[in-house]
């Protein structure tokens, strides 16, 4: 196609197949690593779209230690994967690797690649290591950064995970202190960990506290005449 019709010259998109093919066929070959040395060759240089689809094609196949050597090799010499593809390779090493070496990676990816503390703290709460998501808080609010919403979830989500619902209900009460309206996901988390705690009691206690604290926060917005958005709530 390069040769004879140039108009018609692959672009990000055919390498982007092609590459997503060699990968699910992958063998000693190492077919998707002639890919992207073509690529590179005939100037396209590997962005995150591209290395996303890799580590999805690899993992996919079950070549995830492949991955791990890929995602170093690719964020050296040309993009570091995003943040939602680095989510998705913990998530598959978790399922595939030894427990150990996932620390490991995700201690090098912090440290050598300088990953933002979330994803650091969302792979420590799939791997049910509650103490380690807490030490990166802690550690976030010492450099001045202020978790959001979804921080704390996350947090709420591995504290209960791994059997630490008091601790858990501490971050809910932060949440409600800061004036953040705690959502669905908040609770859920909670209410599971109770459960898998056999305390049932509780989790019927928080539903209603859930309900209750909808209800403040249907009647506040109607008070300040966002009609609308109480209804969005209510839905």
């Amino acid at each position: 196609m390069i040769k004879t019709l140039p108009s018609l010259s692959p672009n990000q998109l055919t390498y982007r197949v092609l590459l997503s093919q060699s990968c699910k066929e992958f063998d000693s070959s190492s077919s998707y690593q002639k890919v992207l040395n073509l690529m590179v060759n005939n100037k396209f240089k590997p962005n995150k779209v591209i290395i996303d689809v890799a580590i999805r094609s690899l993992c996919f196949v079950g070549r995830v230690d492949y991955v791990v050597l890929l995602v170093k090799e690719f964020s050296l010499k040309h993009s570091k994967p995003n943040i939602f593809t680095y989510n998705f390779l913990v998530k598959s090493l978790c399922k595939s690797s030894i427990l150990n070496s996932v620390y490991s990676f995700i201690d090098e990816m912090k440290n050598i690649f300088n990953i933002k503390p979330d994803t650091i703290m969302k792979g420590y709460c799939m791997l049910s290591k509650g103490i380690e998501a807490v030490r990166i808080y802690k550690q976030m609010k010492e450099e001045g950064v202020l978790p959001d919403l979804v921080m704390y979830n996350t947090l709420n989500f591995g504290l209960s995970k791994c059997g630490r619902v008091s601790e858990a209900m501490k971050f809910l009460k932060i949440i409600v202190e800061l004036g953040r309206f705690a959502n669905v996901v908040t609770y859920t988390s909670l209410m599971n960990g109770m459960c898998r705690e056999e305390d049932v009691l509780s989790a019927m206690a928080l539903l209603e506290l859930e309900a209750a604290s909808y209800a403040t926060f249907v009647m506040a917005l109607c008070r300040e005449g966002r009609v609308v958005k109480a209804y969005e709530v209510f839905e």
